[in-house]
């Protein structure tokens, strides 16, 4: 079938980092809801162990949305990154 589906990852204030999945109508509902750099309270997804395969974030788990998500934007916190880089030497690249 013909489904949809997009991916965030999320920033805690503790530096932590997770991939969120947004399927079908949560993909409808959210994508042009979220925004880069702002703070959202979210509840009722799913917790699911990463495939690493599909999945760049370090954490272990990732978290999926569908139709019955409920997102809603909440006062920014400073203590939160905005951005989160993960440097590499350009050495270690090499083969």
């Amino acid at each position: 079938g013909n489904g949809k589906v997009f991916h965030v990852q999320l920033l805690d204030v503790h530096g932590g980092e997770i991939r969120a999945s947004f399927f079908n109508e949560a993909a409808d509902s959210f994508w042009e809801k979220l925004h880069v750099g702002k703070c959202y309270s979210m509840s009722r997804g799913g917790v699911r162990v990463a495939n690493q395969q599909y999945n760049s974030c370090n954490h272990r788990y990732e978290i999926s949305f569908d139709k019955g998500a409920q997102i809603s934007e909440a006062a920014n916190d400073t203590e939160i990154e905005s951005v989160k880089l993960s440097l590499t030497d350009l050495q270690t690249l090499q083969s």
